[in-house]
């Protein structure tokens, strides 16, 4: 019944919804403050066309100083070995990591899987999100739902898609755009009203 469905969204951890700035965050990551940076992950365990789409990306930004790539391989043991052995300048690589609200609060752009999940962490954060190598089924719906609404940018690492990049990076009135989307679509506070809902129906019987 209609009465029963409360449509909170997806519950994340309250150090997402944090404000801090992003300078910051960049600092005590050890990161370059005054460089952007572009977060990519492909899932805990890796997603399959990563290494050419981070190709692609360090290709197209090999000339420009002020661009950096972060890669979180999470669990995939073999892609963090096969990026390590073959340092960049451009490129910083981490392994498995607990503090991903960090990492994603401190980017200018976030490519990932349109998982629910991080795609959710990533709106809560206020951070840019391209949407890419969706599971079809849930993972292609979020990303279109994601999409249609202006919250992200969706497709494969295409010259087109590397265009559309550049103005996220630049346009201050474009990410600024998408961030807004984010925040009327994308309730931060979920996790606390599912809290207090939960202890409602405790309390009642």
């Amino acid at each position: 019944p209609r009465e029963k469905i409360y449509p909170y969204g997806i519950p994340t951890r309250k150090d997402f919804a944090v404000r801090e700035s992003r300078r910051d965050i960049k600092r005590r990551l050890g990161l370059d403050a005054d460089k952007q940076h572009i977060l990519i992950t492909g899932g805990s365990m890796g997603g399959g066309k990563i290494e050419k789409a981070i190709t692609k990306l360090q290709n197209h930004f090999a000339d420009r100083k002020n661009v950096e790539l972060i890669v979180v391989c999470g669990n995939n043991k073999g892609l963090y070995e096969k990026l390590t052995s073959q340092p960049s300048g451009g490129m910083k690589v981490i392994g498995y990591t607990d503090d991903m609200a960090s990492y994603i609060k401190a980017s200018d752009l976030f490519i990932t899987k349109p998982g629910g999940l991080s795609s959710t962490e990533a709106a809560v954060s206020g951070v840019p999100i391209l949407h890419t190598q969706p599971i079809p089924g849930c993972e292609s719906f979020n990303a279109n739902y994601f999409s249609a609404r202006g919250m992200s940018i969706s497709g494969e690492i295409t010259d087109e898609m590397l265009r559309r990049i550049d103005v996220i990076l630049t346009d201050r009135r474009v990410r600024s755009a998408m961030i807004m989307s984010q925040k009327n679509y994308i309730d931060p506070t979920a996790a606390s009203r599912i809290c207090a809902l939960a202890e409602l129906m405790a309390r009642n019987g």
